[in-house]
């Protein structure tokens, strides 16, 4: 079955969600400049899950 358009965002997002919740989740601290603080702020962003998605695609590259 092939599923495209929003129907496949949501379940690859379902996905992506029960992945990140089989693991232990530890808290990091990181250093920001001002500017880009304000930036997050603005455009609401969840730098939790930005840096969390980077990460994985990362490991992704490097594992392939």
């Amino acid at each position: 079955m092939i599923v495209a358009g929003p129907q496949a965002h949501a379940i690859r997002t379902h996905i992506k969600y029960c992945m990140y919740s089989m693991h232990t989740v530890k808290r990091k601290t990181i250093t920001i400049r001002e500017d880009q603080e304000e930036w997050i702020q603005e455009n609401h962003l969840n730098l939790s899950s930005f840096v969390q998605g980077q990460l994985d695609e990362l490991i992704e590259e490097r594992d392939s």
